[in-house]
């Protein structure tokens, strides 16, 4: 079998980018995942008898090495699991604003200029900023908050535009959130092609979106993957890495670690560095999501796939029976802290059901409504918060989401970081190689 290399230790996307491009350079590899399944917080659970993702993971067109790593594991997948559509923000009855296809920037200048529900002055000046930040290439004082940014913007346009844009890339709210995180997250979508700050919503459950094809596309080059297997510890050798998990022991010469930050201190107690590094991310805080499933009768149906609200609890509601689930099926989305703390989950409910049937009372009845509640969702993506070390100790590499300083916890971020964990370890194995033949113990 050969010398195992590489451990890719956790399956979510970020360790799934990383066990891909090992197995397409031929390296032998594991992949252990300490739950029974891929994809980590991108993730299927069972609620009454149907299959629903654990949060809303809306896609950017901008969403570029996701969607290529989507094509890679199945051609064909990122066209025909995703449904695109323009950038469009619509709250009914308050705010509209539909991107034209036009080449970037015109999309966003005539979306701005012809937006409804604000006042003429209201649109100009948003142009008027929107430009202002594309001719200072979208940078900001590293300190700056996006609520800092913002000052000087009609209270309306914030409202109706930049915060609901700020919530669904950061989950961090404004006064807390990283302008220049914002801004990059603006460049990307805005500054090249128009197509790059389309949506993209997923057609089919997060499991079948990636996470399975991921798995068959691993399997079929050979590369372990151990669900239900937790590393419990791991130790720096002299010929590399060992590691103990739920029901064996191994050795192998570098490891790439792509677990969320708040596992880190466990692993920390056998090895030093990984403490540190779980402190400052713990200091730095977390961000929850909340997603409120809701069915309604099966002729129920939103005027557009996924529309905004009035933060009342819900920012987001999307129309999971457009997107190929059950008829009538809705997902409300609840970024950061509510407004208005809830006592319980049911409670959270309760008061999505009454948001629903207060801004769309034709939709009612409600059949049932679920709470999920992911309270470590995205890290809180504030300014100057710096990105960990990529090789904290020889031949370890660290990946995930809160690994990749230009952007917020998205799955572009995670599967970034694990492409460059990857990259970076087989450089290490190279200049490994290359050492042991220079040395002469490689020699025949």
């Amino acid at each position: 079998m050969g010398e195992l290399k590489i451990v890719v230790i956790g399956g979510g996307y970020a360790g799934l980018a990383a066990a891909i491009t090992l197995a397409d350079a031929g390296i032998k590899a594991v992949l252990f995942e300490g739950a029974r399944h891929l994809g980590g917080r991108a993730r299927s659970v069972s609620i009454a008898g149907q299959n629903l993702d654990n949060g809303q993971h809306i896609l950017l067109g901008a969403y570029h090495e996701t969607l290529r790593l989507m094509e890679r594991v199945a051609p064909g997948s990122s066209r025909a699991l995703l449904l695109r559509r323009p950038l469009c923000v619509h709250r009914p009855g308050a705010f509209r604003l539909a991107a034209p296809r036009l080449p970037a920037p015109w999309h966003l200048v005539f979306g701005l200029l012809a937006a409804r529900g604000l006042t003429f002055a209201e649109r100009a000046r948003a142009l008027h900023f929107a430009l202002k930040l594309r001719l200072s290439r979208f940078r900001a004082p590293a300190t700056q908050t996006v609520s800092q940014l913002l000052a000087g913007q009609p209270t309306r346009v914030i409202a109706e535009l930049w915060e609901p844009l700020c919530l669904a890339a950061l989950n961090t709210p404004l006064q807390l959130a990283s302008a220049q995180v914002f801004l990059n997250v603006l460049g990307a979508a805005f500054a090249k092609d128009r197509a790059d700050s389309d949506f993209l919503l997923p057609r089919v459950d997060l499991d079948k979106l990636f996470a399975e094809p991921a798995r068959r596309y691993l399997e079929s080059r050979d590369l372990r993957i151990a669900l239900g297997q937790r590393v419990r510890s791991l130790r720096r050798t002299s010929a590399g890495w060992s590691m103990v998990t739920d029901l064996e022991q191994m050795q192998c010469q570098a490891v790439v670690l792509a677990i969320g930050p708040q596992h880190l201190a466990a692993l920390g107690e056998s090895c030093a560095p990984l403490a540190e590094i779980a402190r400052q991310n713990q200091t730095t805080g977390y961000q929850a999501i909340q997603t409120i499933y809701l069915q309604l009768r099966d002729s129920a149906r939103l005027a557009e796939p996924m529309l905004a609200l009035d933060g009342a609890p819900g920012q987001w509601l999307i129309d999971r029976g457009q997107l190929g689930a059950n008829p009538g099926l809705m997902a409300m989305v609840v970024s950061t802290a509510p407004r208005v703390p809830y006592a319980s989950s049911l409670a959270m409910a309760q008061a999505a059901e009454a948001q629903l049937l207060r801004l769309f009372p034709h939709l009612g009845p409600v059949r049932w409504a679920r709470a999920l509640v992911e309270r470590r969702a995205t890290f809180s993506c504030t300014p100057g918060r710096r990105a960990p070390p990529l090789e904290p100790a020889p031949g370890l590499f660290l990946a995930g989401d809160y690994c990749y300083a230009p952007f917020p916890g998205t799955l572009e971020a995670a599967v970034r970081s694990g492409l460059g964990a990857a990259q970076a370890a087989l450089c290490a194995l190279s200049r490994a190689d290359r050492s042991f033949t220079r040395s002469g113990k490689g020699a025949p």
